[in-house]
């Protein structure tokens, strides 16, 4: 996910406010949180970060 996100030149805010626009709201601290493999994502939320960042949810989750 963070490399998808650097590569689109998106800060943990940028995200976060991009998630916010498409009918979700995740706070920029969780998300790089979940970056640093802290927390595990509900199917739920790593669907509006793969909405948020243009990527199907197969492409996001394709490294883990």
């Amino acid at each position: 996910m963070r490399e998808a996100r650097e590569q689109r030149k998106m800060t943990l805010e940028d995200l976060a406010g991009e998630t916010r626009k498409r009918g979700g709201s995740l706070d920029p601290r969780y998300i790089g949180e979940l970056e640093l493999g802290w927390h595990s994502p509900t199917i739920t939320t790593a669907q509006r970060l793969a909405d948020a960042l243009d990527l199907t949810l197969a492409q996001l989750v394709y490294d883990v």
